[in-house]
């Protein structure tokens, strides 16, 4: 799997990660942070520049990202 090695050390050290970039998108090349922004779009951008996509793996520093989640919807009353 192509960046097993990356998803790894985040896995391992994600509490480190999420107390030092809480809520940052951190762009992880090996087992290394190369940098963090605001959105993952900056991310990927930057990042892009210098490594060929798919040589990278941008994850939201977020302790509590197992949680389920349920997109946003509009929700119309029916009479």
């Amino acid at each position: 799997m192509k960046l097993r090695r990356e998803y790894n050390y985040y896995q391992r050290e994600k509490k480190a990660i999420c107390a030092k970039f809480a809520d940052r998108y951190v762009v992880i090349v090996g087992e290394e942070i190369i940098g963090d922004y605001s959105t993952q779009w900056e991310a990927i951008e930057a990042t892009r520049k210098q490594h060929p996509l798919g040589d990278f793996m941008v994850k939201l520093a977020k302790y509590d990202e197992d949680q389920a989640f349920v997109p946003r919807m509009q929700v119309k009353k029916v009479d």
